[in-house]
């Protein structure tokens, strides 16, 4: 896998997270006034934000794909039945469409959000977990198959969506800490509930990151400690 490819996937998933675990945050942390408040439309606007990246970068990942699965020289000389043959006859080609049809449900949704908040955050959460969820055809999650497939599947998807709350609300408590100014009651105390309330959810993140991680590691590798040292 050439440097380019690493890179773009790396970027892929860092912003499907936050598509994914910015409107989850904004469910289980926020109130729903707070929802349609200016704090709760800045999650909104990042969050459309995160889809429209994600939907250029997986448009460059198609590509990318393409020429390796091909073996094309360069991206110039990959044809359109190439590209067909990628979307109707491959695993990863299917994922990577219902990838793009739920990063537009999640640009359409936003628009809405300001008549709907709660459903809308219902709705870009829903939609952004299952445009996360479709990295895992282009990972280790699709390498095996029957019984053993569907659990390394379902392992890895867990591992993501667990890993997009994670990132989701480090990304809002950021976001949170930039835009206090100075040390208003209202700013210290949301700071300070959201916090407080996330300690329930850090831990069931934490313990499913672990779990799927053991496990994927129990897939790939095998039950042996020396493939921690002797494998990528």
């Amino acid at each position: 896998m050439d440097g380019m490819t690493v890179l773009v996937r790396f970027a892929l998933y860092l912003d499907l997270m936050l598509v994914f675990g910015l409107p989850l945050f904004q469910l289980h942390a926020l109130r729903q006034p707070e929802r349609s408040s200016p704090l709760g439309k800045k999650f909104v606007v990042l969050t459309a934000s995160a889809a429209a990246i994600g939907l250029a970068l997986s448009a460059v990942s198609m590509l990318l794909m393409t020429k390796a699965m091909t073996g094309a020289a360069d991206i110039g000389s990959i044809e359109q039945h190439m590209f067909e043959m990628m979307l109707t006859d491959t695993s990863f080609g299917m994922a990577w469409c219902l990838r793009m049809g739920m990063l537009l449900v999640v640009i359409i949704t936003a628009l809405l959000s300001n008549v709907w908040p709660t459903v809308s955050a219902v709705l870009m959460s829903a939609a952004g977990g299952a445009a996360l969820a479709t990295l895992s055809w282009a990972g280790h999650g699709a390498m095996d198959e029957g019984v053993r497939g569907h659990v390394h599947l379902i392992a890895d998807i867990i591992h993501l969506l667990a890993a997009g709350g994670w990132i989701g609300a480090l990304a809002a408590f950021i976001l949170m800490l930039v835009l206090r100014y100075g040390n208003a009651p209202a700013d210290v105390s949301l700071l300070s509930r959201t916090l407080n309330g996330f300690a329930l959810m850090g831990t069931l993140i934490v313990g499913s990151l672990v779990i799927t991680g053991a496990l994927n590691y129990w897939l790939i590798v095998g039950p042996t400690i020396t493939g921690l040292f002797s494998s990528p």
